[in-house]
């Protein structure tokens, strides 16, 4: 060892004491093999210490106290600063050349646990927002739906709400229910695509009424909304956008402040559709018997291949026995906007 060859002819004296109870005695120090060696002055050995575990202390009076090991009630006093710096030196090149399991241990965790921030940050707000979806029950969606959509009234509201129209929405309802709560509510203005909320809350707009005469158009419109309900549920659809604070928050209370009830409004009406096949959405209307033909020429050009697939495959092509709304009850909701 280099810095052991440096100073193995360096001896000086020193006091050295071998318990509490005897008298400390004069000694000569000098550097053995990894060692310091205690030597009297008839230079007889008289002990020696592990240099990697000599321990350094500073006495009452200030004077440097040496000591084998932290449980010895050996001491040794020196003095002379060269003898002094030397034994520091060279503990400090032993303990290099020492193997450190507790460095690996510190690495392998530092490395655990910036993996597990990694994955925290990455995985974690997916699945408390997934898990939020999950745990939220019927009654607690459809609360929080109705939240959202007051929220959407004052945003871009209010709702059309004349008598009459409310009336007919909610037959319209009655007449595309699958067993699941389901309510229309219709904002005036212009929107080409429905709004879903949790809780079977569909959001519908003036214009999808007043620019048609059929009501199968408007059916359409609502059973493509169903279809993306299907593939992915309004609420994580929210969460997702909303973010995990929001997520846990509603997991710990099923409450949401006012802000998080903005924030949800805000997402929703400026979510983008999801492109849905045409095989999906003739199975949402053969479901609803409902004929596919006069939602497929109003919404599609002539060359796209969704309309010639859902004209083509029409599960009611002459027409389905059960009507979709009265002739009254449609008259009655295209006009539902028109007293605001």
């Amino acid at each position: 060892m280099t810095a052991l060859k440096t100073y193995e002819r360096l001896e000086c004296t020193g006091l050295w004491r071998l318990d509490r109870e005897t008298q400390r005695r004069e000694v000569v120090v000098s550097f053995g093999q990894a060692s310091l060696v205690l030597t009297n002055i008839q230079n007889k050995p008289l002990t020696h210490w592990s240099l990697a575990a000599i321990e350094m202390h500073k006495g009452e009076a200030g004077q440097t106290i040496l000591k084998p090991g932290e449980d010895s009630n050996e001491t040794l006093e020196i003095s002379d600063k060269i003898m002094l710096d030397a034994i520091s030196q060279v503990q400090k090149a032993i303990l290099k050349t020492h193997p450190h399991p507790g460095r690996l241990r510190k690495i392998l965790t530092i490395t655990f646990l910036s993996l597990l921030t990694f994955i925290g940050l990455f995985w974690a707000p997916q699945a408390i927002e997934r898990y939020a979806v999950k745990m939220l029950p019927q009654f607690k969606r459809v609360e929080l739906g109705q939240a959202i959509a007051d929220q959407i009234g004052n945003i871009a509201g209010p709702f059309c709400q004349g008598p009459d129209g409310t009336t007919a929405a909610a037959q319209l309802a009655t007449r595309l229910s699958t067993g699941e709560p389901l309510k229309f509510l219709i904002l005036p203005g212009h929107r080409d695509n429905v709004v879903t909320l949790p809780g079977g809350i569909v959001i519908l707009f003036e214009t999808m009424m007043t620019q048609t005469n059929d009501p199968k158009v408007l059916v359409g419109k609502i059973l493509s909304a169903r279809a993306e309900k299907t593939r992915d549920d309004p609420l994580n659809r929210l969460m997702s956008g909303a973010g995990p604070l929001t997520a846990l928050r509603l997991i710990a209370s099923s409450e949401l402040s006012g802000k998080q009830l903005n924030e949800l409004a805000k997402i929703a009406l400026s979510s983008t559709t999801v492109k849905i096949t045409a095989e999906e959405l003739l199975a949402e209307f053969k479901t609803m018997e409902v004929n596919s033909t006069p939602y497929a020429k109003s919404e599609f050009t002539d060359d796209d291949p969704t309309r010639l697939e859902l004209i083509a495959q029409d599960p009611y092509p002459a027409g389905a026995t059960r009507i979709v709304l009265e002739d009254g009850a449609w008259l009655v909701l295209q006009s539902i906007c028109t007293d605001l």
